[in-house]
């Protein structure tokens, strides 16, 4: 199989594929150029892709104010530590309280690094340019902390070289559900001044180095040092930063837990809704889940909703309360003969965590007697369970086949996909799960923390972790066309195009911001994927929106994204750009 990995990001109804073969930048539609305050503005730059050498020596120029409390953090240079289902070799360049820096290194469990030390002897308030340089020495097993280029501190400290599969973000950490490395708030610690440069080394680099490197706006690579990544980001404005070093690795702007106005495009046929987990909302905003579902029903003719479709943990801890709210909204759908779909998330089962597969609650609540009985439902695994069905439905002359699968499929439920796929060779198939795509871009292996096969319902039983589901299934079919899942939560929709055993292009994509903002004011993130679909162009709008603040989460979620593919005899080409 040719595999290509290709993971979005974009502004406003801009695209670029950031690796793999469909690089291109002229893709991007550009923001108005204007700098950011990123104290203030929740702005943020990525890296186009994680690090894949160590980053033993860092240097960035910075900036804090000198009416920074001493009692206020002052936040990431760069870092990308994640919450307890993160990723182990994670990294924080910060300053602590008093303006004093702090580096995080290597994180192994929860909050506990290889590294976690705070250089008391400079305050780096001063409300001027400072330019801050940390040396990790392997072989001398020590840490040297320069400011101005001059050495500050030295401290010896047993460490590994690591890498993470998460990207870096500058100006602020990727936080999610769990407290920040301060470990006073549940919120992102960004950063409370200016950014302006960064370079990365693998390896140690000498104090003459750090001295030259000091007086260049343009840092480049030399046959001395291994520099893994270069970048001046000015005064902000930039949507793409080019990475001068070898690695080819543009930082791209993007805001974090910030909502923004979007005027949605005109230019499409229908709309097909993908509704995250939802049991956040469902446990502790019962209101605001009812907006959601009424939104739904209220725009069901002006936006064309053809289909709604769920990737399970409809309930939190499977009260009856909350399985009342989601039969209540449920109903709504098939009232208003709304076409949808769902799975059970983990969350869903009787145990309310996924320790066995049992799902009467599930079945309780969403009966098979009642949706077996509409018109677009396909067929079930089994009678009487709506763990494992389909639905076939023909939207703007095009057919469907929605594919709705367990948490961790067994065989036996992945055989019946395979035949009912089979079965629909001209119908455009699109399958929603539980758990199938990590927040890294990754479809998720054993090795990562919250498979199913790691979880109760994997004892005594057959249990698919999503990349045997992709070897057994996803990949054997030419019109498999998506694959959406939740389970794993991170604030952006995640994107990642594979190639099956056909050619064809095969599309899978995480939807879950649950987590995000979870202390906020509002202490919630609504927020759900609208897809509108142009046929002819073969292109489809995504928008991450928010009913209840009539908004649109995080600039790079609204994206288009050019599904045209000659190896699927169910989509094909574009017919006219």
């Amino acid at each position: 199989m040719k595999l290509q990995r290709i993971f979005i990001t974009a502004f406003t109804l801009g695209f670029i594929a950031l690796t793999g073969s469909l690089y291109s930048r002229s893709e991007v539609l550009m923001a108005k150029a204007e700098s950011h305050d990123i104290s203030n503005d929740k702005y943020t730059y990525h890296i186009s892709k994680p690090l894949e050498k160590s980053p033993d020596t860092f240097e960035a120029w910075i900036k804090l104010p000198k009416d920074l409390a001493d009692s206020d953090y002052g936040g990431v240079i760069m870092g990308n530590f994640y919450s307890s289902s993160g990723y182990l070799g994670s990294i924080n360049w910060e300053v602590s309280k008093k303006g004093k820096f702090r580096i995080f290194w290597n994180r192994i469990r929860s909050y506990i690094a290889e590294v976690d030390y705070t250089f008391e002897n400079y305050d780096l308030r001063t409300g001027e340019w400072e330019h801050v340089a940390l040396v990790r020495n392997p072989i001398e097993g020590s840490f040297s902390y320069y400011v101005n280029g001059a050495l500050n501190e030295k401290i010896y400290a047993a460490s590994s070289s690591t890498t993470s599969a998460m990207k870096f973000a500058i100006g602020v950490d990727q936080t999610n559900w769990l407290m920040n490395t301060n470990k006073e708030n549940f919120v992102k610690s960004n950063f409370r001044g200016e950014i302006r440069q960064i370079a990365i080394y693998n390896g140690p680099i000498t104090p003459s180095k750090i001295n030259e490197d000091m007086n260049n706006d343009n840092i480049l690579p030399s046959p001395q040092f291994d520099l893994i990544g270069s970048w001046n980001m000015g005064d902000w404005s930039k949507n793409i930063v080019e990475d001068s070093s070898l690695s080819d690795n543009d930082l791209i702007l993007k805001t974090y837990e910030k909502y923004i106005d979007v005027e949605e495009t005109e230019d499409y046929d229908y709309t097909i809704v993908g509704m995250p987990d939802i049991q956040i909302t469902v446990h502790w905003h019962e209101p605001v889940i009812d907006l959601d579902y009424d939104w739904l029903v209220n725009n069901r003719y002006n936006k064309n909703i053809q289909y709604v479709f769920h990737v399970g943990d409809l309930v939190d801890n499977g009260s009856e309360v909350q399985w009342e709210a989601v039969r209540r909204n449920f109903d709504k759908l098939v009232d208003n003969n709304i076409q949808h779909g769902f799975v059970p998330g983990n969350h869903d089962y009787d145990d309310g965590a996924g320790r066995t597969r049992s799902t009467t609650k599930y079945n309780k609540y969403l009966p098979y007697s009642k949706y077996s009985k509409l018109p677009y439902f396909g067929g079930a695994l089994y009678e009487g369970s709506m763990d494992n069905y389909y639905n076939i439905l023909n939207i703007d002359g095009i057919d469907y086949l929605f594919i709705n699968l367990e948490f961790g499929p067994r065989d036996c439920t992945l055989d019946w996909a395979n035949r009912i796929v089979e079965e629909h060779p001209n119908h455009r198939v699109i399958v929603a799960t539980h758990h199938y795509m990590e927040p890294n871009g990754t479809v998720a292996t054993k090795d990562d923390v919250y498979v199913p096969s790691k979880y109760g319902i994997g004892k005594g039983n057959t249990v698919n972790d999503p990349y045997q589901m992709f070897d057994k299934f996803v990949k054997q079919h030419q019109n498999i066309f998506m694959v959406f899942s939740g389970h794993i939560a991170y604030d952006d929709i995640v994107h990642r195009v594979d190639e099956g055993v056909n050619g064809n292009k095969i599309h899978q994509i995480l939807i879950d911001a649950q987590g995000s903002m979870a202390t906020s004011e509002d202490g919630f993130t609504d927020v759900f994927a609208i897809m509108k679909v142009n046929e002819a162009k073969k292109k489809m709008y995504f928008y991450w929106y928010s009913p209840y603040r009539n908004q649109y989460f995080n600039i790079q979620n609204q994206f288009v994204l050019d599904f045209a593919d000659a190896n699927n005899p169910t989509i094909g080409p574009a017919s006219e750009e």
